[in-house]
């Protein structure tokens, strides 16, 4: 079992539901701004709306990319393995 970093829960954030990553943005420094996307349907077809934008360190990456992996179980094993090779 991945260790879970020791947070305090926050009741006040809710939960997002998301369809995927519409781009990543560099910022300054070490800096990276993820924005999240939902795909919903419409009359027309589908429409891709921001739910969310998320800023984290690039050096987080590699930890977040294994922990990914983790929760993903056995179909995340060579995408793990990948993660290591990569850094």
């Amino acid at each position: 079992m991945m260790p879970e970093v020791p947070v305090m829960l926050d009741t006040n954030c809710p939960d997002t539901f998301c369809s995927g990553i519409a781009k990543i943005d560099r910022l300054s420094g070490n800096l990276l701004r993820l924005v999240i996307y939902s795909e919903h349907p419409t009359a027309n077809g589908k429409e891709w709306v921001v739910v969310a934008k998320l800023i984290m360190s690039a050096s987080m990456v590699p930890s977040a990319m294994r922990q990914i992996a983790f929760a993903i179980g056995e179909r995340g094993a060579e995408f793990s393995d990948t993660v290591t090779r990569l850094m």
